[in-house]
């Protein structure tokens, strides 16, 4: 019986890949809604999918659904407290709903995670950024470009910290760039 029971759940785990796999193609696909409702198939199969949230969450926001969002990526970091994905996911979501403070605090612990997360270093620096910390903008724009030295938006945002910081000559040489990598 014991044997059984741990086929079943074998399959039903199996399953939920397989849903999972068909979300992240229509999800691809730009198919937002048919991604979720993959996801959800796969979520039911398998409570702890902690991708699977973190991607529903994805699909949801692409559709705007900002705060259904969050609450997906909060069930990912439920499912897997390390997923440093989904904790910029999440500040992104809560950028998006002007949750700057929110925001920052989540790419924070994505970064401490996650240390050479370029892309959580971009959004913290656009985040201080919008909320005139430009110093601490320069510093984490900087370190996503170390990361990624073709992050043209990267560039871009902070030639404008530069240029408020009154630092002319280095914002220029950043549009300069980011304008070259846009291309």
């Amino acid at each position: 019986m014991d044997r059984e029971r741990h086929d079943f759940i074998d399959r039903q785990l199996q399953n939920a890949v397989i849903y999972y796999n068909h979300a992240v193609a229509n999800f691809r696909l730009g198919a937002y809604a048919e991604a979720i409702a993959n996801y959800d198939r796969a979520i039911a199969l398998d409570c702890n999918f902690a991708e699977a949230y973190n991607n529903r969450g994805l699909a949801k926001s692409e559709l705007g659904f900002y705060r259904e969002a969050i609450d997906d990526y909060n069930l990912a970091i439920d499912c897997d407290p390390k997923l440093a994905r989904a904790y910029n996911n999440c500040g992104i979501s809560r950028y998006q709903l002007g949750d700057l403070e929110g925001a920052i605090l989540d790419y924070n612990i994505a970064l401490a995670l996650a240390p050479n997360l370029a892309e959580a270093y971009y959004n913290r620096g656009h985040a201080r950024f919008a909320t005139g910390d430009d110093r601490g903008a320069l510093s984490d724009l900087s370190l996503a470009i170390e990361l990624d030295p073709h992050d043209a938006e990267s560039r871009y945002i902070r030639a404008l910290s530069q240029e408020r910081l009154g630092n002319r000559q280095q914002a220029m040489i950043d549009l300069n760039l980011a304008a070259s990598l846009f291309q």
